[in-house]
Protein backbone atom coordinates (compact mmCIF):
# COMPACT_ATOMS: atom_id res chain seq x y z
CA UNK A 1 0.00 0.00 0.00
CA UNK A 2 1.97 3.02 -1.39
CA UNK A 3 2.33 5.41 2.13
CA UNK A 4 3.25 9.06 0.15
CA UNK A 5 0.41 11.80 0.04
CA UNK A 6 1.25 12.19 -3.74
CA UNK A 7 -0.93 10.26 -5.99
CA UNK A 8 1.74 8.70 -8.57
CA UNK A 9 1.30 9.42 -12.49
CA UNK A 10 2.37 10.77 -15.62
CA UNK A 11 3.29 14.55 -16.35
CA UNK A 12 3.67 14.24 -20.10
CA UNK A 13 0.75 13.65 -22.48
CA UNK A 14 0.39 10.02 -22.07
CA UNK A 15 -1.40 10.86 -18.34
CA UNK A 16 -1.30 7.44 -17.25
CA UNK A 17 -0.99 6.31 -13.95
CA UNK A 18 2.52 4.86 -12.63
CA UNK A 19 3.89 3.27 -9.62
CA UNK A 20 5.03 5.15 -6.70
CA UNK A 21 8.43 3.87 -6.98
CA UNK A 22 8.75 4.84 -10.35
CA UNK A 23 11.15 7.59 -11.82
CA UNK A 24 10.16 7.64 -14.86
CA UNK A 25 7.92 7.15 -18.01
CA UNK A 26 8.61 4.16 -20.15
CA UNK A 27 6.30 6.14 -23.10
CA UNK A 28 7.14 9.50 -22.65
CA UNK A 29 10.26 9.33 -20.42
CA UNK A 30 8.66 12.09 -18.27
CA UNK A 31 8.46 12.27 -14.45
CA UNK A 32 6.28 10.70 -12.16
CA UNK A 33 3.72 13.40 -10.40
CA UNK A 34 4.71 14.22 -6.96
CA UNK A 35 8.36 13.43 -7.89
CA UNK A 36 9.93 16.52 -7.03
CA UNK A 37 7.47 17.27 -4.30
CA UNK A 38 8.94 13.37 -3.09
CA UNK A 39 12.64 14.56 -3.54
CA UNK A 40 11.85 17.81 -1.41
CA UNK A 41 10.17 15.21 0.98
CA UNK A 42 13.11 13.28 1.43
CA UNK A 43 15.32 15.62 2.02
CA UNK A 44 13.74 17.63 4.49
CA UNK A 45 13.10 14.40 6.10
CA UNK A 46 17.26 13.95 6.37
CA UNK A 47 17.21 17.91 7.43
CA UNK A 48 15.17 17.31 10.41
CA UNK A 49 16.79 14.47 11.81
CA UNK A 50 20.57 15.62 10.98
CA UNK A 51 21.06 16.13 14.25
CA UNK A 52 20.77 12.04 15.07
CA UNK A 53 23.39 11.36 11.39
CA UNK A 54 25.42 14.38 13.01
CA UNK A 55 26.26 11.80 15.96
CA UNK A 56 26.29 9.20 14.03
CA UNK A 57 29.43 10.26 11.50
CA UNK A 58 30.84 11.31 15.09
CA UNK A 59 31.10 8.22 16.37
CA UNK A 60 31.88 6.48 13.45
CA UNK A 61 35.27 8.82 13.26
CA UNK A 62 36.22 7.65 16.93
CA UNK A 63 36.41 3.80 16.45
CA UNK A 64 39.38 4.23 14.28
CA UNK A 65 40.81 6.13 17.36
CA UNK A 66 39.79 3.44 19.59
CA UNK A 67 41.08 0.90 17.25
CA UNK A 68 44.98 2.35 17.20
CA UNK A 69 44.42 2.65 21.24
CA UNK A 70 44.09 -1.23 21.33
CA UNK A 71 46.64 -2.56 18.45
CA UNK A 72 48.74 -5.40 19.29
CA UNK A 73 46.56 -5.95 22.71
CA UNK A 74 48.53 -3.03 24.04
CA UNK A 75 47.19 0.15 25.49
CA UNK A 76 48.22 3.35 23.84
CA UNK A 77 47.74 6.32 25.71
CA UNK A 78 46.36 9.42 23.26
CA UNK A 79 47.16 12.95 23.65
CA UNK A 80 45.40 15.18 25.87
CA UNK A 81 44.79 17.53 22.97
CA UNK A 82 43.28 14.88 20.76
CA UNK A 83 40.01 14.27 22.98
CA UNK A 84 39.26 17.80 23.39
CA UNK A 85 39.29 18.01 19.92
CA UNK A 86 37.22 15.44 19.52
CA UNK A 87 35.01 16.86 21.86
CA UNK A 88 35.00 20.13 20.59
CA UNK A 89 33.61 18.91 17.35
CA UNK A 90 31.23 16.69 18.89
CA UNK A 91 29.79 20.04 20.71
CA UNK A 92 29.86 22.40 17.48
CA UNK A 93 27.77 19.89 15.26
CA UNK A 94 25.37 19.31 17.68
CA UNK A 95 25.08 23.13 18.00
CA UNK A 96 24.89 23.13 14.40
CA UNK A 97 22.21 20.48 14.21
CA UNK A 98 20.27 22.50 16.94
CA UNK A 99 20.26 25.41 15.11
CA UNK A 100 19.28 23.75 11.80
CA UNK A 101 16.40 22.03 13.65
CA UNK A 102 15.43 25.83 14.69
CA UNK A 103 15.42 27.13 11.11
CA UNK A 104 13.44 24.17 9.94
CA UNK A 105 11.02 24.69 12.42
CA UNK A 106 10.50 28.20 11.62
CA UNK A 107 10.15 28.03 7.98
CA UNK A 108 7.68 25.53 8.59
CA UNK A 109 5.84 27.66 10.56
CA UNK A 110 6.11 30.32 8.20
CA UNK A 111 5.02 28.03 5.58
CA UNK A 112 1.85 27.44 7.11
CA UNK A 113 0.99 31.09 8.20
CA UNK A 114 1.70 32.08 4.64
CA UNK A 115 -0.89 28.85 3.59
CA UNK A 116 -3.36 30.09 6.31
CA UNK A 117 -2.86 33.89 4.89
CA UNK A 118 -3.42 33.33 1.33
CA UNK A 119 -6.21 31.37 1.96
CA UNK A 120 -7.72 34.18 3.62
CA UNK A 121 -6.65 36.15 0.56
CA UNK A 122 -8.45 33.80 -1.39
CA UNK A 123 -11.74 33.14 0.12
CA UNK A 124 -11.88 37.38 0.27
CA UNK A 125 -11.26 37.66 -3.33
CA UNK A 126 -14.47 35.11 -3.41
CA UNK A 127 -16.17 37.07 -1.41
CA UNK A 128 -15.72 40.22 -2.74
CA UNK A 129 -15.99 39.19 -6.31
CA UNK A 130 -19.47 37.49 -5.04
CA UNK A 131 -20.50 40.93 -3.36
CA UNK A 132 -19.73 42.71 -6.67
CA UNK A 133 -21.42 40.04 -8.93
CA UNK A 134 -24.69 40.31 -6.36
CA UNK A 135 -24.40 44.20 -6.61
CA UNK A 136 -23.39 44.67 -10.34
CA UNK A 137 -20.27 46.79 -8.79
CA UNK A 138 -17.15 46.32 -10.40
CA UNK A 139 -13.97 47.68 -9.29
CA UNK A 140 -11.15 49.76 -11.49
CA UNK A 141 -7.95 51.40 -11.07
CA UNK A 142 -5.17 53.11 -13.71
CA UNK A 143 -2.42 55.37 -13.26
CA UNK A 144 -3.22 59.20 -14.26
CA UNK A 145 -1.19 59.43 -17.98
CA UNK A 146 -1.20 55.71 -18.74
CA UNK A 147 -3.95 53.67 -20.86
CA UNK A 148 -3.57 50.48 -19.09
CA UNK A 149 -6.58 49.70 -16.60
CA UNK A 150 -7.13 46.90 -14.47
CA UNK A 151 -10.83 45.32 -14.03
CA UNK A 152 -12.18 43.27 -11.51
CA UNK A 153 -14.06 40.09 -13.71
CA UNK A 154 -17.81 41.98 -12.97
CA UNK A 155 -16.51 44.84 -14.36
CA UNK A 156 -15.35 43.08 -17.43
CA UNK A 157 -18.99 41.82 -17.36
CA UNK A 158 -20.77 45.31 -17.44
CA UNK A 159 -18.73 46.78 -20.28
CA UNK A 160 -18.77 43.19 -21.69
CA UNK A 161 -15.09 42.88 -22.36
CA UNK A 162 -13.25 39.69 -23.16
CA UNK A 163 -11.15 38.84 -19.83
CA UNK A 164 -8.54 37.48 -21.95
CA UNK A 165 -7.65 40.99 -23.53
CA UNK A 166 -5.27 43.43 -21.92
CA UNK A 167 -8.25 46.21 -21.18
CA UNK A 168 -6.98 50.21 -21.85
CA UNK A 169 -8.48 53.32 -21.35
CA UNK A 170 -9.86 53.49 -24.78
CA UNK A 171 -11.56 50.24 -24.63
CA UNK A 172 -14.11 51.05 -21.85
CA UNK A 173 -14.29 54.99 -23.42
CA UNK A 174 -15.07 52.96 -26.95
CA UNK A 175 -18.20 51.42 -25.13
CA UNK A 176 -19.86 54.75 -24.42
CA UNK A 177 -22.93 55.89 -26.12
CA UNK A 178 -21.88 58.62 -28.62
CA UNK A 179 -24.19 61.21 -27.23
CA UNK A 180 -22.69 60.83 -24.02
CA UNK A 181 -19.13 60.34 -25.53
CA UNK A 182 -18.26 64.15 -25.40
CA UNK A 183 -19.46 64.38 -21.61
CA UNK A 184 -17.52 61.65 -20.07
CA UNK A 185 -13.71 62.35 -21.88
CA UNK A 186 -14.59 65.54 -20.91
CA UNK A 187 -15.11 64.42 -16.81
CA UNK A 188 -11.41 61.77 -17.33
CA UNK A 189 -9.65 65.10 -18.94
CA UNK A 190 -11.04 66.84 -15.89
CA UNK A 191 -9.95 64.16 -13.55
CA UNK A 192 -6.23 63.85 -14.72
CA UNK A 193 -5.80 67.02 -15.16
CA UNK A 194 -6.90 68.40 -11.82
CA UNK A 195 -6.79 65.25 -9.93
CA UNK A 196 -10.34 65.37 -8.85
CA UNK A 197 -12.77 63.19 -8.66
CA UNK A 198 -15.23 61.35 -11.22
CA UNK A 199 -18.90 60.43 -10.51
CA UNK A 200 -21.01 60.71 -13.48
CA UNK A 201 -23.82 58.16 -14.59
CA UNK A 202 -23.83 57.53 -18.82
CA UNK A 203 -24.78 55.04 -20.87
CA UNK A 204 -23.00 52.22 -22.60
CA UNK A 205 -23.78 50.59 -26.12
CA UNK A 206 -22.88 47.69 -26.30
CA UNK A 207 -21.95 45.04 -29.55
CA UNK A 208 -25.21 43.64 -29.59
CA UNK A 209 -26.94 47.18 -29.85
CA UNK A 210 -28.06 47.20 -26.42
CA UNK A 211 -27.47 49.66 -23.71
CA UNK A 212 -26.27 50.37 -20.41
CA UNK A 213 -26.48 52.75 -17.55
CA UNK A 214 -23.71 52.78 -16.03
CA UNK A 215 -22.28 54.69 -12.99
CA UNK A 216 -18.70 55.74 -12.45
CA UNK A 217 -17.14 56.94 -9.32
CA UNK A 218 -13.24 56.98 -8.62
CA UNK A 219 -10.62 58.56 -6.14
CA UNK A 220 -7.87 59.90 -6.68
CA UNK A 221 -4.80 58.40 -4.09
CA UNK A 222 -2.17 61.15 -3.64
CA UNK A 223 -4.08 63.27 -5.70
CA UNK A 224 -0.78 65.62 -5.68
CA UNK A 225 1.86 63.54 -6.75
CA UNK A 226 2.55 63.90 -10.64
CA UNK A 227 0.49 60.80 -11.66
CA UNK A 228 -1.66 59.75 -8.97
CA UNK A 229 -3.50 56.84 -8.97
CA UNK A 230 -7.29 56.35 -9.50
CA UNK A 231 -9.17 53.25 -7.97
CA UNK A 232 -12.84 53.17 -8.41
CA UNK A 233 -16.56 51.37 -8.72
CA UNK A 234 -18.71 50.97 -11.89
CA UNK A 235 -22.33 50.10 -11.25
CA UNK A 236 -25.00 49.29 -13.54
CA UNK A 237 -27.87 50.59 -12.94
CA UNK A 238 -29.71 49.55 -16.00
CA UNK A 239 -32.36 47.82 -13.54
CA UNK A 240 -32.97 50.84 -11.91
CA UNK A 241 -33.27 53.34 -14.36
CA UNK A 242 -35.72 50.59 -16.06
CA UNK A 243 -37.82 50.74 -12.36
CA UNK A 244 -37.58 54.22 -12.44
CA UNK A 245 -39.23 54.85 -15.94
CA UNK A 246 -41.94 52.44 -14.34
CA UNK A 247 -42.64 54.32 -11.62
CA UNK A 248 -42.68 57.78 -13.71
CA UNK A 249 -44.94 56.14 -16.16
CA UNK A 250 -47.41 54.67 -12.75
CA UNK A 251 -47.09 58.43 -11.46
CA UNK A 252 -48.65 59.41 -15.02
CA UNK A 253 -50.98 56.93 -14.77
CA UNK A 254 -52.24 57.59 -11.22
CA UNK A 255 -52.12 61.69 -11.75
CA UNK A 256 -54.61 60.89 -14.68
CA UNK A 257 -56.54 58.63 -12.62
CA UNK A 258 -56.74 61.28 -9.89
CA UNK A 259 -58.03 63.44 -12.73
CA UNK A 260 -60.57 61.27 -14.44
CA UNK A 261 -61.58 60.82 -10.43
CA UNK A 262 -61.88 64.46 -9.86
CA UNK A 263 -63.85 64.72 -13.44
CA UNK A 264 -66.54 61.72 -12.14
CA UNK A 265 -66.85 62.96 -9.01
CA UNK A 266 -67.48 67.02 -10.33
CA UNK A 267 -70.25 65.04 -12.67
CA UNK A 268 -71.09 63.09 -9.61
CA UNK A 269 -72.02 66.06 -7.40
CA UNK A 270 -73.39 67.88 -10.23
CA UNK A 271 -76.37 65.40 -10.79
CA UNK A 272 -76.88 65.61 -7.16
CA UNK A 273 -77.36 69.21 -7.20
CA UNK A 274 -79.07 68.31 -9.99
CA UNK A 275 -81.95 66.22 -8.69
CA UNK A 276 -81.65 67.90 -5.45
CA UNK A 277 -82.79 71.35 -7.43
CA UNK A 278 -85.62 69.02 -9.42
CA UNK A 279 -86.76 67.72 -5.98
CA UNK A 280 -87.01 70.88 -4.19
CA UNK A 281 -88.04 73.22 -7.02
CA UNK A 282 -91.16 70.32 -8.40
CA UNK A 283 -92.91 71.24 -4.84
CA UNK A 284 -94.02 74.80 -5.68
CA UNK A 285 -93.99 74.53 -9.42
CA UNK A 286 -96.52 71.98 -8.90
CA UNK A 287 -98.50 73.96 -5.84
CA UNK A 288 -98.69 76.71 -8.26
CA UNK A 289 -99.94 74.58 -11.72
CA UNK A 290 -102.23 72.86 -8.76
CA UNK A 291 -103.57 76.88 -7.76
CA UNK A 292 -103.59 77.90 -11.49
CA UNK A 293 -105.96 74.88 -12.25
CA UNK A 294 -108.05 76.58 -8.87
CA UNK A 295 -108.05 80.07 -10.38
CA UNK A 296 -109.16 78.54 -13.91
CA UNK A 297 -111.91 76.58 -12.61
CA UNK A 298 -113.00 79.52 -10.34
CA UNK A 299 -113.19 81.71 -13.15
CA UNK A 300 -114.92 79.39 -15.80
CA UNK A 301 -117.80 79.17 -13.86
CA UNK A 302 -121.25 80.45 -14.87
CA UNK A 303 -120.77 83.13 -12.24
CA UNK A 304 -117.04 83.50 -11.41
CA UNK A 305 -116.22 83.69 -8.11
CA UNK A 306 -113.60 86.32 -8.11
CA UNK A 307 -112.52 86.35 -4.18
CA UNK A 308 -111.64 82.44 -4.84
CA UNK A 309 -110.02 83.38 -8.22
CA UNK A 310 -108.02 85.35 -6.43
CA UNK A 311 -106.82 83.80 -3.77
CA UNK A 312 -105.87 81.05 -5.57
CA UNK A 313 -103.85 83.99 -7.66
CA UNK A 314 -102.05 84.79 -4.38
CA UNK A 315 -101.40 81.12 -3.65
CA UNK A 316 -99.94 80.68 -6.95
CA UNK A 317 -97.69 83.89 -6.70
CA UNK A 318 -96.29 82.46 -3.18
CA UNK A 319 -95.48 79.50 -4.96
CA UNK A 320 -93.46 80.65 -7.72
CA UNK A 321 -91.64 83.30 -5.16
CA UNK A 322 -90.68 80.46 -3.03
CA UNK A 323 -89.07 78.51 -5.96
CA UNK A 324 -87.35 81.67 -6.67
CA UNK A 325 -85.52 81.65 -2.85
CA UNK A 326 -84.42 77.80 -3.45
CA UNK A 327 -82.46 79.29 -6.34
CA UNK A 328 -81.54 81.92 -4.88
CA UNK A 329 -80.39 79.74 -1.81
CA UNK A 330 -78.45 77.61 -4.11
CA UNK A 331 -76.41 80.04 -5.83
CA UNK A 332 -75.86 81.46 -2.28
CA UNK A 333 -74.05 78.15 -1.69
CA UNK A 334 -72.06 78.57 -4.90
CA UNK A 335 -70.48 81.96 -3.75
CA UNK A 336 -69.98 79.90 -0.52
CA UNK A 337 -72.26 82.52 1.42
CA UNK A 338 -74.26 81.66 4.37
CA UNK A 339 -78.12 82.60 3.91
CA UNK A 340 -79.43 85.13 6.46
CA UNK A 341 -81.34 83.74 10.12
CA UNK A 342 -83.94 85.57 10.92
CA UNK A 343 -86.13 85.34 14.14
CA UNK A 344 -89.17 82.74 12.68
CA UNK A 345 -92.18 81.32 14.18
CA UNK A 346 -92.07 77.79 13.43
CA UNK A 347 -96.22 77.49 14.37
CA UNK A 348 -96.35 80.03 11.75
CA UNK A 349 -94.45 78.06 9.14
CA UNK A 350 -96.52 74.55 9.89
CA UNK A 351 -99.45 76.80 9.38
CA UNK A 352 -98.54 77.92 5.83
CA UNK A 353 -97.46 74.44 4.54
CA UNK A 354 -100.91 73.16 5.88
CA UNK A 355 -102.79 75.81 4.15
CA UNK A 356 -100.46 74.84 0.88
CA UNK A 357 -100.90 71.05 1.28
CA UNK A 358 -104.54 71.80 1.72
CA UNK A 359 -105.57 70.50 -2.14
CA UNK A 360 -103.16 67.92 -2.19
CA UNK A 361 -104.43 66.33 1.07
CA UNK A 362 -107.78 66.29 -0.02
CA UNK A 363 -107.29 64.81 -3.73
CA UNK A 364 -105.73 61.97 -1.28
CA UNK A 365 -108.80 62.08 1.16
CA UNK A 366 -105.53 62.57 3.87
CA UNK A 367 -107.05 64.91 7.42
CA UNK A 368 -104.63 67.29 8.39
CA UNK A 369 -104.43 68.03 12.34
CA UNK A 370 -101.60 69.97 13.69
CA UNK A 371 -101.54 70.43 17.78
CA UNK A 372 -99.10 73.58 17.87
CA UNK A 373 -98.05 75.08 21.28
CA UNK A 374 -98.70 78.38 21.43
CA UNK A 375 -95.93 79.24 24.17
CA UNK A 376 -92.79 78.20 21.99
CA UNK A 377 -90.12 81.21 21.14
CA UNK A 378 -89.02 82.35 17.89
CA UNK A 379 -86.07 80.73 16.43
CA UNK A 380 -82.95 81.89 14.09
CA UNK A 381 -83.30 79.85 11.36
CA UNK A 382 -83.48 80.66 7.37
CA UNK A 383 -87.35 80.48 6.95
CA UNK A 384 -87.21 79.18 3.35
CA UNK A 385 -85.17 75.86 4.41
CA UNK A 386 -87.73 75.14 6.99
CA UNK A 387 -90.20 74.94 5.25
CA UNK A 388 -88.74 72.51 2.65
CA UNK A 389 -88.12 69.96 5.05
CA UNK A 390 -91.73 70.81 6.38
CA UNK A 391 -92.99 70.43 3.11
CA UNK A 392 -90.79 66.95 2.32
CA UNK A 393 -91.99 65.44 5.55
CA UNK A 394 -95.83 66.23 5.12
CA UNK A 395 -95.40 65.22 1.09
CA UNK A 396 -93.54 61.72 2.34
CA UNK A 397 -96.39 61.16 4.81
CA UNK A 398 -99.21 61.62 2.11
CA UNK A 399 -97.61 59.88 -0.09
CA UNK A 400 -97.29 56.85 2.10
CA UNK A 401 -100.71 57.19 2.62
CA UNK A 402 -102.42 56.95 -0.88
CA UNK A 403 -102.69 53.04 -0.94
CA UNK A 404 -104.32 52.30 2.78
CA UNK A 405 -107.49 51.66 3.63
CA UNK A 406 -108.89 53.28 6.69
CA UNK A 407 -108.22 56.24 8.22
CA UNK A 408 -105.51 58.44 6.75
CA UNK A 409 -104.07 61.49 9.21
CA UNK A 410 -101.46 63.65 9.00
CA UNK A 411 -100.55 65.26 12.45
CA UNK A 412 -98.10 67.72 13.12
CA UNK A 413 -96.96 68.71 16.64
CA UNK A 414 -95.08 70.94 18.33
CA UNK A 415 -93.41 71.40 21.30
CA UNK A 416 -90.56 71.09 23.92
CA UNK A 417 -87.93 68.75 24.81
CA UNK A 418 -86.86 67.74 28.29
CA UNK A 419 -83.99 69.53 27.85
CA UNK A 420 -85.14 73.12 26.62
CA UNK A 421 -84.95 72.60 22.78
CA UNK A 422 -87.78 73.15 20.61
CA UNK A 423 -89.22 69.86 18.88
CA UNK A 424 -91.38 69.32 15.93
CA UNK A 425 -92.79 66.29 14.96
CA UNK A 426 -95.31 64.77 11.61
CA UNK A 427 -96.60 61.08 11.62
CA UNK A 428 -98.86 59.71 9.33
CA UNK A 429 -100.92 56.52 9.28
CA UNK A 430 -99.71 55.09 6.06
CA UNK A 431 -97.10 51.98 5.28
CA UNK A 432 -94.79 52.63 8.09
CA UNK A 433 -91.27 51.66 8.04
CA UNK A 434 -89.19 48.60 8.39
CA UNK A 435 -86.62 48.74 11.12
CA UNK A 436 -84.05 47.86 8.36
CA UNK A 437 -85.05 50.91 6.53
CA UNK A 438 -84.91 53.52 9.58
CA UNK A 439 -81.24 54.28 8.79
CA UNK A 440 -81.40 54.17 5.27
CA UNK A 441 -83.96 56.12 4.33
CA UNK A 442 -81.14 59.38 5.24
CA UNK A 443 -78.80 57.74 2.83
CA UNK A 444 -78.81 59.73 -0.67
CA UNK A 445 -80.27 58.24 -3.12
CA UNK A 446 -81.97 55.90 -0.90
CA UNK A 447 -85.63 55.50 -1.68
CA UNK A 448 -88.67 53.39 -1.21
CA UNK A 449 -91.02 55.01 -3.43
CA UNK A 450 -91.08 54.13 -7.30
CA UNK A 451 -90.40 57.93 -8.65
CA UNK A 452 -88.28 58.91 -5.84
CA UNK A 453 -85.12 60.54 -5.96
CA UNK A 454 -83.43 59.59 -2.70
CA UNK A 455 -82.46 63.06 -1.70
CA UNK A 456 -85.40 64.66 0.16
CA UNK A 457 -84.91 63.52 3.38
CA UNK A 458 -80.84 63.58 3.17
CA UNK A 459 -81.28 67.39 2.54
CA UNK A 460 -83.70 67.70 5.05
CA UNK A 461 -81.30 66.39 7.92
CA UNK A 462 -78.61 68.33 6.14
CA UNK A 463 -80.08 71.23 6.63
CA UNK A 464 -81.26 70.41 10.12
CA UNK A 465 -77.87 69.66 11.46
CA UNK A 466 -76.67 72.77 9.75
CA UNK A 467 -79.21 74.66 12.27
CA UNK A 468 -77.42 72.30 15.35
CA UNK A 469 -80.54 70.51 14.97
CA UNK A 470 -81.30 66.67 14.87
CA UNK A 471 -83.64 64.65 12.08
CA UNK A 472 -84.66 60.89 12.82
CA UNK A 473 -87.54 58.52 12.68
CA UNK A 474 -89.41 56.14 14.54
CA UNK A 475 -92.18 53.34 13.66
CA UNK A 476 -95.37 54.59 14.93
CA UNK A 477 -97.94 52.07 16.85
CA UNK A 478 -100.39 51.01 15.58
CA UNK A 479 -99.35 52.09 12.05
CA UNK A 480 -97.59 54.84 10.11
CA UNK A 481 -94.05 56.44 11.24
CA UNK A 482 -93.08 59.59 12.41
CA UNK A 483 -90.22 62.02 11.37
CA UNK A 484 -89.04 64.48 14.81
CA UNK A 485 -86.48 66.84 14.26
CA UNK A 486 -85.26 69.37 17.02
CA UNK A 487 -83.70 73.11 17.02
CA UNK A 488 -82.13 74.86 19.18
CA UNK A 489 -83.74 77.95 21.23
CA UNK A 490 -82.28 81.25 20.77
CA UNK A 491 -83.89 84.68 22.09
CA UNK A 492 -86.67 82.67 24.89
CA UNK A 493 -89.68 85.06 24.96
CA UNK A 494 -88.79 86.56 21.14
CA UNK A 495 -92.27 87.25 18.88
Amino acid sequence: MNSSPFVPGCRGECERALPASTFACKECSAAPRGFRQQRRSFAKYLLRFGDCWVVGFVALGACPLNAMAEENGASVALPQWSVWWFAAIVVLLLLLAAVNHRRIKSLEQCKRERTIALDKLQRSEAYADEVQRLSHTGSLSMMAGQEEVALSEEAYRIYDLDPATKPSLQSILKRTHPEDAARVRESFACATREGMDIDLEYRCLMEDGSIKHVRLMTHALRPESETPEYVGAVTDITQAKASEADLRRAECALCQAQADLEYVDRATTMGELTASLAHEIIQPIAAAMTNANTCVRWLTRDEPDLNEAREAALRMVKDTARAAEIINRIRQIFKKESPPRVPVDVNEVIREMTVLLRSEAMDCAVVIRTELDATLPAVLADRVQLQQVLMNLMVNGLDAMKEIDGTRELLIRSGRTEEGQLQISVSDTGVGLHPQHANQIFNSFYTTKPHGTGLGLRISRSIIEAHCGRLWAAEKTPRGAIFYFTLPIHGEGMA
